[in-house]
């Protein structure tokens, strides 16, 4: 059995994804139909899967998959497993109560549950209201009514606002529920405005949950211009605006953010209003969500339960056919109780950050039967084989549906698939391909696993997953080209710009990215203005320290901060001539926190990209930290082409606040690099006065 605690410490996301997808399904499986007694070993394998999420990667299980290994882990005792974006700025907010999910259920009643087959581990409405009527009445408050509000459930980001005076204090995402602590993403929401929403409520300062979201109608256009046609869905859309810790204007045009729960003078008030216990302001500042929640309420008798239940699967039927006319990714609808003193009465359980008073009914994935037609064999950027089912076009959810991705080697081989047989598409957030005993066979022989790549004719190696391990292979270069220039900050060259280059022979390595020219690209179809942006965007990265560039070669296993740690002891040009022997092992496990394992990758890294590297340098001015004059450090804002300027004066930009960090610039509100920063007396300045003391 996989132990996942080491493939969550793994620094990079891709190796990640590359390690999880061909265990991840047999797992759960072995999971749900046995059990398991090592339950620190699924929380990592809860905590692996919940990291590919919020980094915006196609997840190896279903959304109801990962509910239902989820809810069988809180069964036995786990807590809620919330992860966060990727980011190293982390801060607290003055809100915590507002932070928090939803627990789900994904059945209406315990008939429903049953007949699905899922016995334990995932949930019914039914259940929920029993236990809360079971509550209450031990509480002496229950009439054997409750009145409940039934709400949209977006798709997006949980990100909360904290507003003082009328601008924006903090923006922080979910976080860590023992902590408190979550990405600080206050720089990329500072052009906001609450001058309007406290004069409103009456009040100087008010906190507010929100979710981030792309609308439908955006999805495309953002994704052909900054997803390179990559992503999945809306959600992996708001995911890369997100994960930017400076994303460009253009960007953010892209991204909404609804309100979905506010916090004033104390009290916590959920979105749309609908309770008629809020106060007036309350419901006057937010009056305009109506139109943007499809959204009811009734009240229920308990003591006609099926009544009941057959009321609430009505009201859910009624919002499905508005919620289909948003504009917004929808996965559910929130149920809540609106009885303020049954809400006193069931709390909010505050180790795992859920309120007992609210639950999330999941959409079922919708499903129809269609032909398979072929299965793509095809190498990805990594050099990894990917198996994409071709299909009879089938319309759900208003998305027609012509590929699946069937993920790992061992899912195609189980699924035994043939041209011509019938096969069940379904569709949640993303397309997924099964079959089942009704599933009519055409009798072909089925579809055989390519042997060699379909790119450089090298033979294919389970590494683990199915994979060209040709250094040379044209795809394995996309990938290493996109890494460097995604690491190094080379800003508006997507994977489709480097693919096309790479098949055009314009590139073959990434030093010769320093070679191209207008006039040369001009010369092979790309146009003049892009031709420029290409060239410009290359050059417009000159100074970089050795730990940027080293850690932009996509050696496996190494990341930019190891890089910096080795460099601290040993000096850009010795390290680049080390070779693999014992003795300059010896030397680099001599460092803190280098391992053998980590040595030897970082040896042999550098052996194999001695060359290149060299080659790569040629054209940038590397700077280490200590040749700068000055340091400064950015927390909670960026301003990239700040950045370059400062760079081009002779200051350098860190990532970390160190004793010779001369200034730290920050967004506003508190961070981890502005308490270091105080503790080390080193000056906090805004970007303003920033930009006027080195005269930008």
């Amino acid at each position: 059995m996989p132990k996942f605690e080491k493939l969550f410490n793994l620094k990079n996301s891709y190796d990640l994804l590359s390690e999880m997808r061909p265990i991840s399904y047999d797992y759960y499986t072995e999971v749900m139909n046995h059990g398991t007694m090592d339950m620190d070993n699924l929380r990592y394998f809860l905590l692996c899967l919940d990291r590919l999420y919020q980094e915006g990667f196609e997840s190896p299980l279903r959304d109801n998959e990962y509910d239902e290994i989820h809810e069988y882990y809180i069964d036995q005792g786990g807590s809620v497993i919330r992860g966060d974006l990727s980011s190293t700025d982390k801060a607290v907010h003055a809100y915590p109560d507002l932070k928090g999910t939803i627990r789900k259920v994904h059945f209406i009643t315990e008939a429903d549950r049953k007949a699905n087959g899922k016995v334990k581990s995932q949930k019914s409405l039914e259940s929920w209201l029993i236990t809360t009527m079971k509550t209450l009445s031990d509480s002496g408050i229950y009439d054997g009514t409750i009145d409940i509000g039934m709400y949209t459930k977006f798709d997006g980001l949980s990100v909360i606002l904290e507003i003082e005076d009328g601008t924006l204090k903090s923006a922080i995402t979910r976080g860590d529920k023992n902590t408190g602590e979550g990405q600080n993403k206050t720089g990329i929401f500072q052009f906001m405005d609450f001058d309007k929403e406290c004069n409103s409520l009456g009040v100087s300062k008010f906190g507010m949950k929100c979710e981030a979201l792309v609308a439908k109608s955006k999805f495309d256009a953002y994704n052909k211009r900054f997803g390179g046609g990559k992503l999945i869905d809306e959600r992996t859309a708001a995911t890369s605006i997100m994960n930017n810790d400076s994303p460009s204007s253009s960007q953010m045009e892209y991204l909404t953010l609804m309100p979905l729960m506010v916090e004033v003078n104390g009290v916590e008030y959920p979105l749309p209003v609908m309770d008629g216990n809020v106060p007036q302001e309350i419901e006057d500042t937010f009056n305009w969500l109506s139109d943007e929640f499809p959204a009811c309420t009734m009240r229920i008798n308990m003591n006609k339960l099926d009544v009941a239940l057959d009321k609430i699967k009505k009201g859910i039927q009624l919002l499905e056919h508005s919620i289909e006319k948003l504009d917004y990714p929808v996965d559910g609808i929130v149920i809540r109780i609106l009885n303020e003193d049954y809400r006193r009465a069931l709390g909010r359980n505050t180790v795992d950050c859920v309120n007992n008073w609210e639950r999330a009914y999941k959409f079922p994935p919708v499903q129809a039967k269609t032909v398979l037609t072929d299965v793509e064999q095809s190498i990805g950027f990594l050099g990894k084989v990917s198996f994409i089912a071709k299909v009879k076009p089938v319309k759900l959810k208003n998305k027609t549906i012509k590929s699946i991705s069937i993920g790992s080697l061992d899912r195609f081989k189980s699924l035994d698939l043939a041209i011509g047989d019938e096969v069940i598409v379904q569709y949640d957030i993303i397309p997924y391909l099964t079959r089942d005993a009704s599933c009519k066979r055409s009798n072909n022989h089925p579809i055989d696993v390519i042997v060699n790549c379909p790119v450089c004719g090298f033979s294919l190696h389970k590494v683990p997953e199915l994979s060209c391990i040709n250094p040379d292979c044209p795809s394995r270069v996309i990938g290493r080209i996109y890494n460097y220039c995604d690491k190094i900050g080379i800003e508006d060259i997507g994977p489709s710009t480097i693919e096309r280059m790479v098949n055009d022979g314009l590139i073959r390595n990434i030093s010769d990215l320093y070679k191209l020219t207008d006039k040369g690209l001009h010369d092979y179809g790309f146009g003049p203005v892009e031709s420029k942006n290409i060239v410009k965007s290359i050059h417009r990265v000159r100074e970089v320290t050795p730990g940027t560039l080293l850690g932009s070669m996509g050696i496996a296993g190494i990341s930019k901060k190891t890089f910096e740690k080795v460099l601290k002891k040993i000096p850009f040009d010795t390290l680049l001539t080390m070779d693999t022997g014992t003795k300059e092992l010896e030397k680099l496990c001599d460092i803190d926190g280098i391992k053998t394992k980590t040595a030897s990758k970082l040896l042999l890294g550098l052996s194999l990209m001695r060359d290149e590297i060299t080659e790569i340098a040629k054209h940038l001015d590397i700077k280490d930290a200590k040749d700068y004059a000055m340091l400064v450090c950015f927390t909670k804002v960026r301003d990239r082409d700040f950045e370059k300027y400062l760079q081009s004066m002779g200051v350098g930009v860190v990532d970390d606040v160190t004793k010779r960090t001369s200034i730290l610039i920050s967004g506003g509100g508190t961070s981890s690099k502005t308490e270091k920063a105080n503790k080390l007396g080193i000056p906090v300045i805004t970007l303003d006065e920033a930009y006027k003391r080195f005269n930008y």
